[in-house]
């Protein structure tokens, strides 16, 4: 609070920039009295108060998809929901609903943010960890080869790990 911001408006949109970089983007609403809010301006707040979540406007004004997994899972935890907003703005929208569809076939009923956080670092390894260097991924496999033929176990040919 107290702080200046430069507002650029355009025919469709409002950018908000404080110190030079952009803080907020808003879709320009031309009725009276209408309100364009993100929900992720608000989680400091809403964790001081996370009752007041059920019924804010900044949810009712979210994305279709936001909305459905807080009625679907968070609910009753609206904490562990304000976690998991403040980690959508961490790594982005598309990365949480991913892990989220990916959970969602393993276990419809039982979804929590911790687990989204674990599928999501979870698939950031394994990434870095099969993007290594080709050299490394044939020794790998052929000592994974050796050791199987040690202990007279088939040799299945892994090229990556499987991903949730």
């Amino acid at each position: 609070m107290g702080h200046f911001v430069t507002v650029i408006i355009y025919t469709d949109r409002i950018e908000c920039f404080y110190d030079n970089k952009k803080v907020a983007t808003h879709a320009k609403k031309y009725g009276n009295h209408e309100w364009s809010l993100c929900i992720s301006h608000y989680t400091k707040t809403l964790t001081r108060k996370p009752g007041a979540l059920r019924q804010s406007l900044a949810l009712k004004q979210s994305d279709q998809r936001l909305k459905k997994i807080y009625n679907s899972y968070y609910t009753e935890n609206p904490k562990d929901f304000i976690a998991l907003l403040e980690y959508i703005s961490e790594v982005g929208e598309e990365k949480v609903y991913d892990a989220i569809h990916a959970l969602q076939k393993l276990s419809p009923l039982d979804l929590s943010t911790d687990k989204i956080k674990l599928i999501c670092e979870r698939n950031t390894v394994a990434q870095e960890t099969c993007s290594g260097d080709p050299k490394i991924i044939d020794i790998s496999n052929e000592n994974i080869k050796r050791i199987n033929e040690i202990f007279g176990i088939q040799s299945t040919h892994y090229q990556k790990e499987a991903i949730l």
